[in-house]
Formats: C-alpha cells, sequence, structure tokens
C-alpha cells in the first residue's frame, strides 16, 4: 500500500512537479500556511541578490519532497520499512518545520530575544501594554522562538485541527513522535536533513550564486538506516556529503554574510528592536498568543512588518532608529570601515582580545568625531560547521557538547559494519579537519547621517586601519 498523494500538485523549479497527500494539501491552504508565501526566506538578501527572494512556502514543500525522497532511499538500501502513517507523519513534520518563522526570519527573532532578554530595552508604555495582555497577576513577559512558535500554531490553529479531524490517517500526535524520534528525526533537523538539502540548492538557483550545488540527489539515495535503526548515509556518499558541508559555509559566508547583506539586516534588527520598544508589536509569548487568538498571526508577514516601518519612519524621534529605519526601506546600507578574519584554531583567543581593543577604539573614535556611539556595530559571523553544541573539536573525547547533540552529525555506514559513525571523525575528510578551526570575522559598520561632513566614511576606515 502506498501513500495517497493526489490531494494537490505543486510545480516547483528544483524537482518539478510536487505532490502532495490530501491532509497537505488542506494544510498548505490555511491561512497560516499561506503567510508563508510573505515571509522570505533570506530576509534583505534580495536587496543584494534580486531574484533571492524566494519564499519559507516554497522553501518548506521542497523539505517535503526531500524527505519522502529519504524514506524511499532508506526502504531501498535496508530492510526499514514505512507505514503510510509513519511516512506521512515524517512528511508533515518536513512540510511544517518553518510554520513559526518571523517576518523577515532570523533577523526579527534576534531583535524579540534582545529586548525581551534585556528590560532595560522596555518602555513604561511597552510594559503596560505587555500587562494588558497577560494580566496583573501573570509573570513577566517571555519569548519564543520560531520553533517554538511553530508548536503554538500547529497546537492552537483551527484551520490545521479541522484538517487532521478530517482524515483518520495520521494524527498530530503521529507528527509530534516524528520530530523526536530518538533514531529518525534527524531526517526533518540535522547536519544533513530534508531541510538543508532543499534550502542550498534552491539558494544557488535563485540568487545565482554556484555554492550550494552540491549533489543532492546522489546524497539522498545513499540514505540509508545503521544496526540501530540511526538514519545515516552509505559510506559512498562520504565525499559528497563533505562536500556539502563545505559548501553550506561558503554559502553563508558569500549569501547571508555578504557585508551589504550583514549591513541591511543590523538595521532591520534594530528597526524592530524601536518596533517593540514603542510598544508597537508585542511579540512575548503572551503577544503571540494573542495574535492567533485574535486571528491576526496569519497576516502578520513582511508586508505587515515593512508598513509598521514607514509608518515608523516619520514618527520616531530618534534619529539613529529613524535612519536604522530609513537604511532598510531605501536600501541605504550601513558602511564597512573596518574588517578582520581568520582561519583559526578553535582555542585561539586573539578574537576576544581583537574584539575588546575594537570596543575602546569604537569610543574614542565617536568621541573624536562626536558620533553617536550606536551608529557603530562590531559584527561577527554566528557560522557553526554543525548543529552540534557550541564547537567541535577534532577528537571525540574533548567535544563539548551531549549525546542528544551529537545525533545532529552526519553519519556514514562503513562497509562491513553495523553501526554508523559522525563523518567529522574521518579524517580523509575536509569536515574534520575544519572541525578543529573556526572562521572568525569582525566587522565595524558605521550607519551614516544626514549631519556627517563630506568624506566621513574614509576618515573613519583610516582611523580604524591604524588601530589595525
Amino acid at each position: 500500500m502506498s501513500l495517497d498523494l493526489n490531494g494537490k500538485t505543486i510545480t516547483d523549479p528544483l524537482y518539478g512537479n510536487i505532490h502532495l497527500s490530501e491532509i497537505e494539501a488542506k494544510i498548505v491552504s490555511s491561512r497560516c500556511f499561506q503567510r508563508l508565501h510573505n515571509v522570505r526566506q533570506l530576509g534583505l538578501g534580495h536587496l543584494v541578490f534580486p531574484s533571492a527572494g524566494y519564499s519559507r512556502f516554497a522553501h518548506s514543500v521542497g523539505a517535503c519532497f526531500n524527505a519522502e525522497r529519504i524514506l524511499t532511499a532508506i526502504e531501498a538500501n535496508s530492510s526499514r520499512k514505512f507505514e503510510d502513517q509513519e511516512r506521512q507523519a515524517f512528511r508533515l513534520a518536513a512540510l511544517l518545520h518553518d510554520l513559526g518563522h518571523f517576518p523577515f526570519s532570523h533577523t526579527t527573532e534576534h531583535a524579540i530575544k534582545r529586548f525581551y532578554r534585556h528590560e532595560i530595552f522596555k518602555t513604561e508604555e511597552a510594559a503596560q501594554q505587555e500587562l494588558a495582555i497577560a494580566g496583573p497577576s501573570q509573570p513577566p513577559a517571555t519569548y519564543l522562538d520560531h520553533e517554538d512558535t511553530g508548536k503554538l500554531i500547529f497546537l492552537e490553529d483551527a484551520e490545521i485541527d479541522a484538517a487532521f479531524a478530517s482524515v483518520d490517517s495520521v494524527s498530530k500526535s503521529d507528527v509530534t513522535s516524528a520530530f523526536i524520534d530518538e533514531k529518525l528525526s534527524t531526517i526533518i533537523s540535522s547536519d544533513l536533513d530534508c531541510d538543508r538539502l532543499d534550502y542550498l540548492r534552491r539558494t544557488s538557483l535563485h540568487s545565482g550564486a554556484p555554492y550550494g550545488a552540491v549533489d543532492v540527489d546522489f546524497i539522498i539515495s545513499k540514505s540509508t538506516v545503521d544496526g540501530d535503526g540511526r538514519f545515516c548515509f552509505d559510506r559512498k556518499a562520504t565525499r559528497a556529503a563533505d562536500h556539502l558541508l563545505v559548501s553550506r559555509f561558503y554559502d553563508f559566508m558569500q549569501i547571508p554574510y555578504q557585508k551589504t547583506v550583514a549591513a541591511l539586516e543590523w538595521s532591520l534588527e534594530e528597526s524592530v528592536l524601536w518596533l517593540l520598544k514603542d510598544g508597537r508589536v508585542n511579540l512575548s509569548e503572551q503577544g503571540l498568543k494573542a495574535l492567533l487568538e485574535r486571528d491576526q498571526w496569519a497576516s502578520f508577514d513582511d508586508g505587515e512588518l515593512t508598513a509598521m516601518m514607514r509608518e515608523a519612519r516619520h514618527e520616531c524621534s530618534d534619529p539613529v532608529y529613524k535612519d536604522h529605519i530609513a537604511a532598510v526601506l531605501d536600501r541605504n546600507p550601513a558602511k564597512l570601515v573596518y574588517s578582520w578574519e581568520v582561519l583559526a584554531d578553535l582555542k585561539s583567543d586573539e578574537q576576544t582580545a581583537r574584539e575588546e581593543l575594537l570596543e575602546y577604539k569604537i569610543r574614542e573614535t565617536a568621541e573624536r568625531f562626536d558620533i553617536d556611539v550606536r551608529r557603530f556595530n562590531i559584527w561577527k559571523a554566528p557560522f557553526k560547521l554543525s548543529k552540534a553544541g557550541p564547537i567541535l573539536q577534532g577528537s571525540p573525547k574533548d567535544r563539548d557538547y551531549s549525546e542528544e547533540e551529537a545525533q545532529q552529525l552526519i553519519h556514514i555506514l562503513r562497509k562491513g559494519e553495523q553501526a554508523s559513525s559522525p563523518l567529522i571523525d574521518m579524517n580523509s575528510t575536509v569536515a574534520h579537519h575544519l572541525s578543529t578551526l573556526r572562521y572568525r570575522v569582525l566587522r565595524i559598520y558605521y550607519l551614516p547621517s544626514l549631519k556627517d561632513p563630506p568624506g566621513m566614511k574614509k576618515q573613519l576606515r583610516e582611523a580604524f586601519e591604524k588601530h589595525n
């Protein structure tokens, strides 16, 4: 018996026709899922790479398609078989994995974390607004990341409830089990999952940059499980999987971390922070629940947040925040006045020492040129080679992460063995050697002011170059 995929057909530039089941068709037609059409996968990346404005909707459908291909390959390469109910659950988990992303994706989430972690950002008006929603007896506001927001929507949305109620082939608990399955949840979330397999190729296609052009089809075809039932890849996929990790590194450096994209994302984060600070939007856990209860989440997308910034542009009295808002709306990014980068040993403390010196230099330079210090930003690339823990070490005994986190690693099943091994333990791979290194970057961005004299950017560059 095979899963019925006659619910809907979506034409995709990467995969051709993608066929969905009845319940998948109903879920993608729900307002909360349709919202993902208006949430860009790459944030403000399209302002530098004009065709890179593809949506979380397209990516989520692609992840579902890849999940199906992985399950099919596992069946072909091992004795593991999937009943329709289990197969449907994994497909839905892949489809729903990005349901809770905020407008412009990760940058807005970063602003939310900053705001609700630090009470100093809150005005009395914002605190009162939270109190009105939460009630006087409630504890201080908490926040949710996009994954927890997705869980909240999954559990609370009436249309999603109705979709599950209309079928008896799968339940919400089945999907939850797929997300947390000890052996197979890495199909959905790991260093090489259905998400990343779609993201890299889709970003390469739409940005025009070649870094994500990895051999996805071959990698998927080698999906299997080891003797313990853990999702892994046949040894023949070792080179292709190694290439994927390295390609993802270059993809991040050249697209999300491209100097102009990073500058615009900084201004976007500051703009969202001001909207939160001014009480124009409440994105605490209580505020998100209120949006769902008022049926407003489905319209809270990139366009809605842009409209808030357009309105705030004329009403913001803080010149720095106002210039950040204008930087986003007018595509007038902050200027790069200093950059340092190195591929160094994980144990190196050079970046920390250099960052401390730069913080001092920024204060000194701001005072010298009579500039608001908030117009400077030290940007660091938060890239990690693996989802497993804060760092990777070259030796298993030195690794600083739990067994649960270790599940996130790419596992390879070698010939004649029952247990699979992490790719990074294979000293013939580039990933093994990169795991002992960290790409370290420090940039200083400056947000110009209308009051700046001619040549300010050049003067600032010269000031920081002397420091270097």
